[in-house]
């Protein structure tokens, strides 16, 4: 009985060493080709909302960086079906969707920037 929890305690070192080293090597990008970083203006389960100035138009926008490296296969469906949705909705008092797109594993989901919420 002793070694099969020596021998699971190892494992479990060996799983968390490489989640570890996964998490490390699967960090958020630091720049946006095309996008100036300003500052986060929010966290949330699978990962932050970051404001951004657009180069292209020097226009304010949200993106929402969700590193995909991370989630389950459950949720990394949850985060594609967000996209889904948000690409289909068209409303006045709803946050607008612009794109959406991956660099390096992140899912970047860029939306309308609400200033002071």
């Amino acid at each position: 009985m002793r070694k099969a929890a020596t021998t699971n305690n190892r494992r479990d070192i060996e799983i968390a060493n490489a989640s570890a080293a996964t998490a490390a090597s699967t960090r958020l990008p630091s720049t946006v080709s095309g996008y100036e970083r300003i500052r986060v203006v929010g966290k949330g389960s699978f990962g932050s909302a970051i404001l951004y100035r657009r180069k292209a138009d020097d226009s304010l926008v949200v993106i929402k960086e969700i590193n995909m490296h991370e989630l389950s296969t459950a949720e990394r469906q949850l985060s594609l079906n967000e996209v889904s949705l948000l690409s289909s909705m068209d409303h006045p008092h709803i946050i607008s969707y612009y794109d959406s797109f991956e660099e390096d594993g992140i899912l970047m989901i860029e939306m309308e920037y609400a200033d002071g919420g």
